[in-house]
């Protein structure tokens, strides 16, 4: 039963927004429903934010004791992203301090921009987001919203991890700040670790670091939080 009358039924460990696509407002099961090689992007993405630490595993991530909130957005047995701003109203609702969002596209909607205005302004919510891989200097939704956190990849080098000798630039529209996103140890689907590229690592690493940043300034804003993290 809906215990908290929220709309939801028994969504204790998040919500499938994606579902079967025609099975909508899909289930209480926010895991993958796919086949394959068994990795999982939501998986990937969540190592860097919130795995467990200290146990042997070969991956320590940067929101130590973090607690996570899934929300899937995808459809079933494929990587499209079904309803991402519908999820982003959805946590946002669901009292997140901290949102990551490591998808997005060239495409500009106002729904969209409404989506993120809603969980920044009006529920306070810090918004991660990842500035896309493409190495060029182009604008890259939800990233390029306003109140978004924007983040593009670097390497070890402390350099962009994805630039074209030709174009000259990459990620320089609207980005706020860089994080490693190049040979990132993570999770996959039921296989242990492994090593993933791109800002879609990047983007909940910094998550990590203001859920740190947020336990040692309790008083903050989650806009204050995501400022320091920007600024230093």
């Amino acid at each position: 039963v809906d215990n908290d009358g929220d709309g939801y039924i028994d969504n204790y460990r998040g919500w499938d927004m994606g579902g079967n696509f025609w099975l909508a407002p899909g289930d209480n099961d926010p895991s993958w429903g796919g086949t394959g090689a068994g990795i999982d992007h939501g998986v990937i993405v969540s190592g860097p934010a919130g795995a467990e630490n200290d146990n042997n595993t070969n991956i320590a991530s940067l929101g130590f004791h973090c607690r996570l909130m899934q929300v899937k957005v995808s459809i079933d047995f494929t990587p499209q992203i079904y309803r991402g701003y519908q999820g982003v109203v959805y946590a946002a609702d669901h009292d997140v301090d901290i949102m990551n969002l490591s998808w997005g596209g060239t495409g500009v909607s106002r729904m969209g921009e409404e989506a993120i205005r809603y969980a920044a302004v009006n529920k306070g919510v810090l918004v991660v987001a990842s500035a896309g891989n493409t190495p060029a200097d182009l604008a890259f939704y939800p990233a390029s919203y306003d109140h978004v956190l924007s983040v593009a990849g670097s390497e070890q080098n402390d350099l962009f991890w994805n630039t074209d000798p030709n174009f000259g630039t990459t990620y320089h529209y609207r980005v706020d700040l860089c994080a490693p996103s190049r040979d990132i140890t993570t999770l996959r689907l039921n296989s242990g670790t492994f090593s993933a590229t791109g800002t879609s690592l990047g983007s909940p690493i910094v998550c990590g670091i203001a859920g740190l940043v947020k336990d040692l300034f309790p008083s903050y804003t989650n806009e204050q939080v995501g400022e320091r993290v920007r600024v230093t």
